[in-house]
Parts: structure tokens; C-alpha cells; sequence
């Protein structure tokens, strides 16, 4: 349910033939604000998936090892209805030091060549370990940067990256 079970994808979305199959609307909302934008500088930030998520789960973590954190995934069984496998993917999250996994940022781009696909981590485990283990964006962004692209092919769950931010900076890796 994690990593899934089939290896890096061929072609984009897993098509087959290359095509794109067609794909539901774009149907997620973020916003995050900070510094001047607020009254107070502090982070103020939402986020919506604005269609149907099937049986949310929102994990409350006291880890023995890093830092205690919240994150909601957009199923409970990491899979979504018309979506299929999501690998425990969701949206905000948000830790005790201040660190904000505000939205995944965006959609697949398509953009990377197929021999950059590969293995790597899926998104809902990174953002439970930047959640862990990183207390600022801007180690947030440098761990990012240090994993491997992942599996483009199956889309953005199936990548690390992500809309990060805390009450001094913020970043987007789509």
C-alpha cells in the first residue's frame, strides 16, 4: 500500500501505448501565507482536494525518533475511487516545529525523459519523513533535492516533492 508492487512505469500514467488516458479535472485548492501578508508574520495556510477523497485518515504521530507531526491522507486504504493506487498521499500536514506540508504543488508535468524514471520514494512516505525529521523549508527543499526524481510515469503521488513552507520561506517541487 506504500510503495505499490509493479516496477517504474514505461509510459506516462501507465498507458501502454504512449496516449494519454483522460484524465479528471484538476480539483485541488492551496493557499499559504506568511511575513508581510499576515498580521502577525506567522504561517497561515489551507488546503482542499475539492472532490470526492473516499475515508480520509488524518495521522497524529509522537514518534520515538524526530519530531511529533499531523498529516492526512486521501484514503484510508491508500487508493482513491476513479484514481486508483495513491500510495497514502493527501494533503496538509504540518509538524511541532513549524514545518507546513501545505499541498502536493501541482500535477505531473510529463516533462522528465523516460530514462529519468526510476525507483524512488512516494510521495506520501516523504512527506511523512520531512515531517519527521526536517524542521525548517529550507531543509525541507535540500532533502528533497538530494532524492531520486522516482516513478514520473504513475504521476505526482508517485514522486517526492510538494508545497512546503514555515513562517520564513516556502517552496514548490512539482
Amino acid at each position: 500500500l506504500w510503495v505499490g508492487h509493479k516496477p517504474p512505469a514505461q509510459t506516462y500514467l501507465s498507458s501502454g501505448d504512449g496516449g494519454l488516458p483522460e484524465l479528471p479535472p484538476l480539483a485541488c485548492t492551496s493557499l499559504a501565507a506568511w511575513g508581510e501578508a499576515t498580521a502577525d508574520g506567522k504561517l497561515v495556510a489551507g488546503a482542499t482536494g475539492d472532490h470526492d477523497m473516499s475515508y480520509q485518515v488524518t495521522i497524529v504521530a509522537f514518534p520515538d525518533d524526530g519530531i511529533p507531526f499531523v498529516y492526512t491522507t486521501f484514503g484510508a486504504t491508500g487508493t482513491l475511487p476513479t484514481v486508483g493506487p495513491n500510495w497514502f498521499f493527501g494533503h496538509p500536514g504540518m509538524n511541532l516545529k513549524g514545518l507546513t506540508y501545505v499541498h502536493h504543488g501541482g500535477g505531473p508535468k510529463m516533462l522528465e525523459p523516460p530514462s529519468s524514471w526510476g525507483y524512488g520514494i512516494r510521495r506520501g512516505a516523504s512527506v511523512m519523513h520531512m515531517l519527521r525529521y526536517e524542521e525548517t523549508a529550507v531543509t525541507a527543499r535540500e532533502q528533497e533535492c538530494a532524492w531520486p526524481i522516482g516513478d514520473i510515469g504513475y504521476g505526482d503521488q508517485a514522486t517526492v516533492g510538494g508545497f512546503y513552507a514555515d513562517d520564513e520561506y516556502g517552496y514548490i517541487i512539482e
